[in-house]
């Protein structure tokens, strides 16, 4: 009976060692997706305030030909 109980003990310290691995896995992935995230924002930034200095030029120039 004790041996019965030890070894369920064992199990559980055993699953929940697992669970907090996979925990610690889940963490860093989601720390990485965070992080690729801000770099894609940061990059989107980037594009829309070039996009809007060729439109500058673009405006300008039309407005020189005319």
């Amino acid at each position: 009976m004790m041996r019965v109980g030890a070894q369920r003990l064992d199990s559980l310290r055993d699953s929940q060692m697992a669970a907090q691995a996979a925990s610690g896995v889940m963490a860093a992935a989601m720390l990485r997706q965070q992080s690729a995230m801000r770099e894609v924002a940061d990059w989107e930034l980037a594009v829309m305030e070039m996009m809007r200095e060729l439109s500058q030029v673009v405006a300008e120039e039309d407005n020189g030909a005319l």
